[in-house]
């Protein structure tokens, strides 16, 4: 038969103590940890990106993703995407969304403004990208261009002009001009 060892009151206070401090250096090991998984992680995005590739889920519209194995892939323009072609080569000729909106669903290419105005808006459609793990710098990627750069800054420029139109004639209150 095992014998009970009975403790005094103050043991069993300073156990407590010994059980908080174990915990508190568990929650700071478990915090060290996290910290350097979470950096790996960082730093393997960062090499995907250096290297030409995209850290995200899902294709853009007007790309495809082709599994070529389970760790090799090749990401092609598909149908939507020569459409969009025409479309920043149609902005940059001075058509408004709205226009454009119409012409891609003659197409067959139904898209809502909001849509639209991010794509054009959207470097990745030249071949480039950009990451918010490295602020300011643009990266040429491995996946085709939708559209050359030199017509992407034309539809950027008057996309800006127009946005600069639109809030000097609210600021002058012209809003039925």
């Amino acid at each position: 038969m095992k014998q009970r060892i009975e403790y005094a009151p103050e043991d069993n206070h300073y156990r407590k103590l010994s059980k908080k401090f174990a915990n508190d250096a568990n929650v700071k090991r478990t915090k060290e940890e996290r910290k350097i998984r979470i950096e790996k992680i960082l730093e393997g995005m960062r090499k995907r990106i250096e290297g030409g590739f995209r850290n995200g889920g899902h294709m853009v519209r007007g790309y495809s993703r082709i599994f070529i194995s389970p760790k090799i892939q090749e990401v092609k323009v598909n149908a939507e995407g020569e459409l969009l072609g025409q479309a920043f080569k149609k902005s940059a000729e001075g058509l408004s969304d709205v226009q454009i909106m119409r012409w891609l669903r003659d197409k067959g290419m139904e898209v809502c403004k909001s849509s639209l105005g991010y794509i054009l808006r959207n470097i990745f459609y030249t071949g480039n990208t950009v990451s918010k793990l490295f602020p300011g710098r643009l990266f040429t990627s491995t996946h085709p261009a939708i559209v050359d750069e030199e017509t992407f800054s034309r539809v950027s420029e008057r996309r800006r002009q127009k946005s600069n139109r639109q809030r000097t004639d609210m600021k002058l209150g012209n809003l039925y001009n």
